[in-house]
């Protein structure tokens, strides 16, 4: 009984604690490459990874977890993995210390950096970036284009734009091809969108490029069944790629002092109107207005709501705004509805919006005029407008017959109903008396005499 509760004990105490390793691959790596960090355990992670202190050696790129099941001997044992996509920011050996999963720290593992590393992939990864309409204003839209140059033959790939609290990315185009002027090379080119939040020279991190490639291996003959396959198999193995960009900085003015109202930085901004008008205007009558507001370089959410000013004999009522980004831009579109509560001439008002001319550096308005309306009277009840309507259409007519003849009109429409449930009903009971009388036959019928046995069987 003391060996049974000491070994119950002993794997109790053995199964609480998980075994962690971690390590790099490849290992060593070249500077600018990517590398993956896999910490494996024989049971789930109790914990997130502290991944943060990499960040002073690394730049992190993307996650991903396994789980698979191996057997040793007979024995199976379980294997969870995360696997971290690294790109290192300096060259040498990069000492990992103090890495804890839970409440357990992983022992201190090292990473080469040198420039003479060796891959089984040929050619290179290179990113560049070239941002446009630098510097700008805060919330305005800068456009950058992220050239991706590729050596190695690359199958997939995403390009990562930067983690960054200074401002909003945005991918625009996903990268396509172009042409390049260097033999041998596949050039392609995605367009991202920067939306800074404050002003001052702000350092972005690198762009990410992950990916995978198709490996390249020497020439090889071959000379039997065994060959042709290991040859099959070799050109459609790919392995895991990834580059980074340079670090870039992006400068960002200063809001003018002077401007006043919803900043809106743009270089060219419109402001478009229509109107659902009825033809005689009456009070107590809806007049629909929609209005438009675009603006180059700047994103929908970034945009004012245009309003109309409270006037006098109108009520004035908003739907909720619609955005939409552009390729360009963004546009924002509103409608309302005045009601005039008198008679007479009334001056529906102008909308005007200012924003900040960013080529100029100066401020304007865009602004859609008054319109000038004529409310001719009290609007028609609900009761005499059928009345008028069939005046209108039949003069000749008296209303009395139109009513008479409206009314004798009804029984006739639910006539070939009533017909429709009187068919159905004698079908039915017509159908139980055939039915009746056919068993009624069959159950009178003499019934046929036996055959003689002329055969024994």
């Amino acid at each position: 009984m003391r060996k049974i509760f000491f070994l119950l004990c002993l794997f109790l105490s053995t199964s609480t604690y998980a075994k962690i390793t971690a390590k790099f691959t490849p290992n060593p790596v070249k500077q600018g490459d990517a590398v993956e960090l896999v910490l494996s355990s024989d049971k789930s992670f109790s914990g997130v990874p502290n991944i943060d202190i990499l960040q002073k050696d690394f730049v992190i790129g993307g996650q991903q977890s396994r789980h698979s099941a191996q057997w040793v001997n007979g024995k199976g044992q379980d294997i969870h993995q995360l696997i971290y996509t690294l790109f290192p920011n300096k060259s040498g050996d990069i000492v990992v210390q103090g890495l804890k999963i839970g409440n357990e720290t992983i022992p201190n593992f090292t990473l080469s950096v040198r420039p003479d590393a060796k891959y089984e992939t040929r050619g290179t990864i290179e990113v560049s970036v070239e941002c446009q309409n630098t510097p700008v204003y805060p919330a305005q839209k800068m456009l950058c284009v992220v050239f991706l140059d590729d050596s190695v033959g690359l199958v997939d790939g995403e390009i990562i734009p930067p983690k960054s609290d200074q401002g909003t990315w945005e991918q625009i185009l996903p990268p396509l091809p172009i042409t390049s002027n260097k033999s041998g090379v596949n050039r392609y080119q995605s367009t991202f969108a920067f939306t800074p939040k404050d002003s001052g020279i702000l350092q972005v991190s690198p762009f990410i490029f992950q990916g995978s490639a198709r490996l390249k291996t020497g020439e090889r003959h071959a000379t039997g069944i065994m060959d042709f396959m290991l040859m099959s198999l070799q050109s459609s193995a790919t392995q895991p790629v990834g580059a980074q960009s340079k670090p870039f900085t992006i400068t960002v003015k200063e809001k003018p002092a002077h401007y006043k109202g919803w900043w809106l930085p743009s270089s060219h901004v419109t402001l478009t109107e229509t109107y659902q008008l009825p033809q005689n205007l009456a009070i107590g009558e809806p007049i629909t207005r929609t209005v438009t507001l675009t603006a180059q370089d700047v994103m929908a959410d970034n945009l004012p709501v245009p309003e109309a000013p409270s006037v006098d004999r109108l009520k004035v009522y908003a739907n909720p705004a619609v955005r939409h980004d552009t390729p360009d831009g963004g546009q924002v579109t509103v409608t309302m509805t005045f009601v005039p509560t008198q008679n007479g001439e009334v001056t529906l008002p102008a909308i005007q919006v200012p924003w900040f001319d960013t080529v100029h550096e100066k401020t304007e308005y865009a602004i859609v005029p008054e319109r000038q309306i004529f409310v001719s009277g009290e609007m028609p009840s609900p009761v005499a407008q059928p009345v008028t309507q069939e005046k209108t259409i039949t003069p000749a007519q008296p209303l009395a017959e139109e009513s008479q003849k409206s009314t004798s009109s009804s029984p006739s429409q639910s006539l070939p109903w009533l017909w429709i449930i009187v068919a159905v009903i004698a079908a039915f009971v017509m159908g139980i008396i055939v039915t009746v009388f056919i068993l009624k036959r069959l159950h009178n019928r003499p019934k046929k005499k036996p055959l003689p046995d002329l055969y024994p069987f």
